[in-house]
């Protein structure tokens, strides 16, 4: 039976971890991936600007915090934009060694693992770079990013590169300096 508005009745369902989302009769349930990508992006979406390199890890920090398996962060900037620092404030975030987190510009493709546990189900985050690509939209998908994002959260560099092949849903993350040592961060859910 429908509302007054002639739209279904809703339902209001939790998932274990406590995020909220919502079925209807004429709706699929979302799968826990989207509903946690949608509600943890919507936490940050916006832009935040960053006075210094403290201030970009620990905006990086607390996106970390948000993330579950399954999620991408497609980000782009200018070199020296503070893109890796901020993946070492995301890697610290949900608890893996920071000492770990280097460009992947010569390697492609860096592995952090996490510890799983209960509270977080992630094994590890991907950290790629398309940088160094000759071809990157068609090198995207030799890379596995499918499979990275069953055990865990992919972070793209220079995704802007690959940008028809990205995964969706994803997170874009804009690098913008506006000084030698300030940022505009732009986190938009795509």
């Amino acid at each position: 039976r429908g509302s007054p508005n002639n739209t279904p009745p809703q339902s209001a369902n939790l998932y274990q971890d406590g995020t909220l989302y919502y079925t209807t009769q004429h709706q699929p349930l979302l799968t826990r991936r989207d509903a946690l990508l949608q509600s943890s992006a919507m936490n940050l979406t916006g832009m935040h600007n960053t006075n210094d390199a403290d201030e970009t890890y620990e905006l990086g920090k607390r996106l970390g915090a948000t993330l579950s398996r399954g999620a991408c962060l497609a980000m782009d900037g200018g070199l020296g934009a503070g893109k890796t620092l901020f993946v070492r404030g995301l890697v610290d975030g949900l608890g893996g060694d920071v000492h770990l987190v280097s460009s992947p510009t010569y390697v492609l493709v860096q592995e952090y693992p996490l510890e799983i546990s209960e509270a977080n189900d992630i094994a590890s985050v991907f950290h790629l770079d398309l940088y160094r690509l000759s071809s990157p939209e068609e090198e995207f998908f030799d890379l596995g990013v499918d499979e990275m994002l069953e055990t865990g959260v992919v972070v793209i560099e220079w995704a802007n590169r690959a940008q028809n092949e990205l995964p969706n849903p994803h997170t874009h993350v804009h690098f913008h300096i506006t000084s030698e040592t300030t940022r505009e961060i732009t986190i938009t859910p795509q």
